[in-house]
C-alpha cells in the first residue's frame, strides 16, 4: 500500500519521528501562522524546531505550512519575511504551503475578506516566496468547498495545490490537485491520537487502477 504523507503541528503533541519514519513518504510541518485576533501576531509553532529538526536527522522529506490571516499588502510583507527568516537556518523545504481556511469558526481577521482580497493576497505572498533569494516552491492547500468558493485561482495563481476531501472520492472542485488529504482521523506508530494523511495524484491514480 502507498505510503501516505502527514501533516503536524503542536496539535500532535510530542511525535517519536523514529518511530514513524518507516510508515510515511514525507512530512509537512506547520511552521507557524498570523494570530486571528485584532493584533495579528505572527507565531511559530511551539513544535516547529523539534519536527524539522528530527526529520532532518531521520533523512524524511518535509515540506512546512504557513497559517495566513494577511489582511493588508503590508502584513502580506511582514509574513513573507517572517517565514523566510524561520527558514534560514535550515535547508530549503520541499514546499511551502499556504493553508488558507476559517480560523476562529469563522471570525478571524481574514475570514472577512472578499475572495477576490483573499486571492489577490495569496497570491503575493506566493510571488514573493517565489522570487525571494531561496525561490521557494509554494502552494496552496485548502478545503474542495474553500477552493470553490473562497479563492479565485486565475488570480492567486497557484500551481501546487493541496486539497482536503474527507472522503473516499477525491478533490471534485479541481483536477489540478497536487495532494489529497483524506482523512483527519490517520493512526500511525509514533504518534498519539489521530494525524491528517494526504495521498499524491500519482499514488492515487496507481492505486485507483489496481483495484
Amino acid at each position: 500500500m502507498t505510503k501516505p504523507i502527514i501533516d503536524v503541528s503542536k496539535f500532535n503533541g510530542r511525535i517519536e519521528w523514529p518511530e514513524v519514519k518507516p510508515h510515511i513518504q514525507r512530512s509537512i510541518i506547520r511552521l507557524g501562522y498570523r494570530g486571528w485576533g485584532a493584533r495579528g501576531a505572527l507565531v511559530v509553532d511551539d513544535r516547529f524546531h523539534y519536527n524539522v529538526r528530527s526529520c532532518i536527522y531521520e533523512s524524511i522529506p518535509w515540506d512546512v505550512y504557513y497559517f495566513p490571516q494577511e489582511i493588508s499588502e503590508g502584513e502580506v510583507a511582514t509574513a513573507v519575511d517572517f517565514i523566510c527568516k524561520t527558514l534560514s537556518e535550515y535547508p530549503e523545504p520541499g514546499t511551502i504551503w499556504l493553508d488558507s481556511e476559517y480560523a476562529n469558526g469563522g471570525s478571524g481577521r481574514g475570514d472577512r475578506i472578499s475572495a477576490h482580497k483573499r486571492s489577490v493576497l495569496l497570491g503575493m505572498m506566493r510571488s514573493f516566496l517565489e522570487n525571494s533569494s531561496r525561490k521557494y516552491r509554494v502552494g496552496l492547500y485548502c478545503s474542495d468547498a474553500w477552493f470553490k468558493d473562497n479563492i479565485n485561482n486565475d488570480i492567486a495563481g497557484f500551481k501546487n495545490l493541496w486539497i482536503a476531501r474527507y472522503s473516499e472520492n477525491p478533490p471534485r472542485n479541481t483536477d489540478s490537485w497536487e495532494l489529497w488529504q483524506y482523512t483527519s482521523k490517520g493512526e500511525l506508530l509514533g504518534i498519539k491520537g489521530k494525524v491528517d494523511l494526504s495521498i499524491t495524484k500519482n499514488d492515487f491514480e496507481l492505486k485507483r487502477g489496481l483495484k
